[in-house]
């Protein structure tokens, strides 16, 4: 996977290279530029349930919830989405239900564990909440002024 840097964001996104991508595809994933997130897959096997492969390989199956895949392809950050989403805890619960399928292995995949990648993705959150809430604060400023 090619590292991005943004210009606009407190964090890198990884790009899969154009094999990364025809390997994606023939085994029912989409591939996707995202901090967290490396594709998102369909699965006969699955086929009600949203399946997510991370950039360290790792693919977890949230159940019920294939009618969520377009709603995270078209979303500006998948990580966030995914937080937001699926991984966040209510009361000290996930939000849904997820299953660990295993690996869908790349070359270039990240060396780093599932709950590090977990982690990140609740600190790349609460980072788009305080700057969301900076902006917001900013506006309201300039509002007052005028």
């Amino acid at each position: 996977m090619i590292l991005l840097e943004d210009l606009n964001r407190d964090y890198r996104r990884f790009y899969p290279n154009p094999k990364e991508k025809l390997f994606l595809a023939d085994v029912g994933c989409q591939w996707v530029m995202s901090s967290n997130v490396s594709a998102v897959c369909r699965f006969a096997e699955y086929q009600n349930d949203l399946v997510i492969r991370f950039v360290n390989g790792s693919v977890y199956r949230y159940m019920g919830l294939a009618d969520k895949y377009d709603e995270i392809l078209r979303s500006n950050s998948k990580g966030r989405w995914v937080w937001d989403h699926l991984r966040g805890r209510v009361r000290g619960q996930h939000k849904v239900p997820y299953q660990y399928l295993g690996k869908i292995s790349l070359p270039t995949d990240e060396d780093v564990p599932d709950e590090v990648l977990f982690d990140n993705m609740f600190y790349e959150g609460i980072a788009s909440l305080v700057l969301l809430e900076q902006v917001n604060m900013i506006s309201n400023m300039i509002n007052v002024l005028r």
